[in-house]
């Protein structure tokens, strides 16, 4: 990997060894140059992972002054995690380190510590959610007389809000800043309210803001007020947007307005309004034109259109960029050979292109969306004309989840509690299996590359004698671009050994695990065992009536209709004992 110039660059290895189920080590080294130096670079972390209750990760690091990172001439320690019990989430990182790391008698050591916390409480049943933080920095020059010696303290509080057509955030913040060499230092505090009126075919944002700097003794520094209003239709080419803002200092007030007669003539028009102190006039602006497209083609000039359009995140799948829809940076897309890329803003933009239809591909997209459109898709380019596309694309999800031996039973996995492997869980959206799979050795399973939507999953079935302590279905709404976490909970009880006159003991699997209509399916009942004799006779029911609809240790049978079925098998032993075992079986539509 090269950074930066031709004059430095660096390269990098690293391995992960696995230590337990949930703790792992991540060690990584690093060679670099920076003329007429060479540098290296080394990591060490290790990492505990309960999903979804607990993340921990510990870092060791050293990097050297001519490493090319942005952790350059820093060693130090690091601490940082998760714990997310719903609705509450909390998150920290604590960080220490210094820099000098050549011991260069001739520079001074600077040491810095850091401390992050995070608290969220969000319950899904509830439109609104609260969070507060609180942040400090210490920086401090090793030595008698430092020439850096200061504290930073931060502390935030908020809620926010969303509904369908509205939302909304409050935040509070103060902030400590003090330099002990001098000394000096401020408090400031700051409050800010939003709130966003999303309604076709208008979209309106009022935001407040409140500031004030005061000195050590909370005497009054400065302070400034703001509030502005914006309004802007959407979904139409006709365009008309209204914005006003006053503050201590003045304000102004704007208002642009776009009107499309035909494809070929389009009217513009604006006005703003400045004003200062005691809301004396500083100025007032007045625009207006118009665009008129001739469809006409010199001879001697060349013919040609433009291609251009946007990339953005489609939170609401209408196909129309809002304007909390943020545009994708980086994709690639591809017309008549032609490769292009988009900004910061989504935009992208071809060279002139000839009048005639093409076909547009996004052949690249950041990891974690996917295209709302169908790729490639045929535009016009029109003589002299920009031809404007949207792509609308959505973020996907993943779900992470965890099959665990639950030994107390109480649905909840413990440290101590190991995962179960090779047990199957199927996903489903609505009654459609989207995909299934089976858990690591970790008891550890995935599924990726989800759209947004309600999700259902389903535990498929447990080895040995093992049985459910938490719901075998767990139902689950993912989020655009969001990640949801489950655990199944499994228990093996012990198995009761009677010696004498003791009835056998049926037990029975079935392949496939998961049949559709019309399917033929074999049960197997040879897993059915006779501590005290033998069996020697097997009885199927298959639809629950208590009739008996086959025999025999191994069977088939075909399902007509999709549903749930309790199939019972019943065993009598030699001395004419007997025992029953019944289990749910899914049959899925077929198709």
């Amino acid at each position: 990997e090269t950074r930066g110039g031709g004059h430095a660059g660096a390269v990098a290895a690293w391995t992960e060894v696995p230590l337990a189920a949930g703790l792992g080590v991540h060690l990584e080294g690093g060679l670099g140059y920076e003329e007429p130096f060479t540098d290296r670079a080394g990591l060490c972390r290790l990492v505990a992972h309960a999903p979804p209750l607990l993340l921990l990760s510990w870092d060791l690091f050293t990097v050297g002054p001519h490493y090319p990172s942005l952790r350059r001439d820093q060693e130090g320690i690091g601490v940082s995690g998760r714990i997310w019990a719903a609705p509450l989430t909390f998150r920290f990182s604590v960080e220490h380190w210094r820099d000098n790391v050549w011991r260069d008698p001739l520079r001074p050591v600077v040491g810095r510590s850091f401390l992050n916390l995070h608290f969220d409480w969000s319950p899904e049943e509830w439109p609104v959610g609260f969070w507060s933080g609180l942040a400090a920095d210490r920086a401090r020059e090793t030595g008698p007389s430092p020439a850096v010696d200061s504290r930073t303290r931060r502390l935030e509080v908020g809620m926010r809000g969303d509904a369908e057509t509205f939302s909304f955030s409050l935040l509070g913040r103060w902030q400590e800043s003090l330099d002990f060499t001098g000394p000096a230092g401020t408090h400031s505090l700051q409050f800010e309210q939003r709130f966003l009126l999303d309604w076709e075919p208008l979209t309106g944002r009022l935001e407040l803001r409140q500031e004030a700097l005061y000195d050590l003794s909370w005497a009054l520094v400065e302070r400034d007020e703001s509030v502005s209003f914006s309004l802007q239709s959407t979904g139409s080419p006709h365009r008309i947007s209204l914005r006003w803002l006053h503050r201590r200092a003045g304000g102004e007030v704007q208002c642009a307005l776009s009107f499309q007669a035909t494809p070929e003539l389009s009217f513009t028009g604006g006005a703003s309004w400045g004003w200062g102190p005691g809301g004396r006039p500083t100025g007032l602006s007045l625009e207006g034109g118009f665009e008129y497209r001739f469809p006409w083609q010199v001879p001697f000039l060349p013919a040609k259109g433009w291609l251009m359009g946007e990339v953005f995140v489609d939170l609401d799948g209408d196909g129309l960029r809002d304007p909390r829809e943020e545009g994708v940076a980086g994709a690639v897309l591809e017309t008549a050979e032609v490769r292009v890329s988009t900004n910061q803003a989504g935009e992208f933009k071809f060279p002139p292109l000839e009048p005639g239809e093409y076909a547009l591909a996004l052949v690249r997209l950041p990891l974690g969306l996917r295209p709302l459109v169908p790729s490639p898709q045929t535009v016009s380019v029109q003589l002299a004309r920009e031809t404007w596309v949207l792509c609308p694309v959505e973020p996907r999800g993943r779900i992470l989840g965890v099959v665990f031996e639950d030994a107390d039973q109480d649905g909840e996995r413990d440290p101590e509690e190991f995962g179960l492997a090779e047990v199957e869980v199927a996903l489903y959206r609505a009654e459609e299996l989207v995909a299934s799979t089976l858990t690591d050795p970790q008891g550890e399973f995935s599924f990726w590359d989800l759209p947004a939507g309600d999700y259902r999953l389903r535990l498929g079935r447990l080895p040995g004698r093992y049985q459910a302590t938490t719901p075998e279905e767990i139902h689950l709404s993912l989020a655009p671009g969001a990640e949801g976490e489950v655990a199944f909970g499994a228990w093996e009880p012990p198995r009761e050994v009677v010696i004498t006159f003791q009835p056998p003991l049926a037990d029975f699997s079935w392949s496939p695990e998961l049949p559709v209509v019309g399917q033929s399916v074999t049960f197997d009942g040879t897993l059915s065992v006779d501590f005290d004799g033998e069996v020697v006779a097997w009885e199927w029911d298959f639809t629950g009536d208590g009739v008996v609809d086959a025999t025999g240790p191994q069977v088939t049978w075909t399902f007509s209709q999709p549903g749930t079925y309790l199939v019972t098998l019943t065993v009598t032993d030699n001395e004419g004992h007997q025992g029953s075992w019944e289990m749910e079986v899914e049959v899925s539509p077929a198709g």
